[in-house]
């Protein structure tokens, strides 16, 4: 599922010619040899793109499996309580029932 997304997001970027260039150093300066100045933009590369997507998606899928767990921990603790507060209402009146 992660490769999937990956690539989906780098085929929409291709088809739209679109790029995506690194913020904080959106160009670099290239060494020519005569006085002239040559610039170039700093890319991400796909890979780095596809991995970053991957372990973005990876980080929610846990977030949101942790949640789940969590969330059926406690389900699963107030049932119980509410089980075993109802059964030992049962045997109270069973054993006033015997007086």
């Amino acid at each position: 599922m992660k490769t999937d997304i990956a690539e989906i997001v780098c085929n929409v970027l291709k088809e739209k010619q679109w790029g995506i260039f690194f913020r904080n150093e959106p160009i670099q300066s290239l060494p020519v040899q005569d006085s002239t100045t040559l610039y170039k933009v700093n890319e991400v590369r796909d890979d780095e793109l596809v991995h970053a997507i991957g372990q973005a998606v990876e980080e929610r899928v846990n977030e949101w499996q942790n949640h789940q767990t969590k969330q059926g921990q406690t389900e699963g603790k107030s049932s119980t309580g509410i089980d075993s507060t109802s059964m030992n209402t049962e045997t109270n009146t069973e054993s006033t029932q015997d007086l």
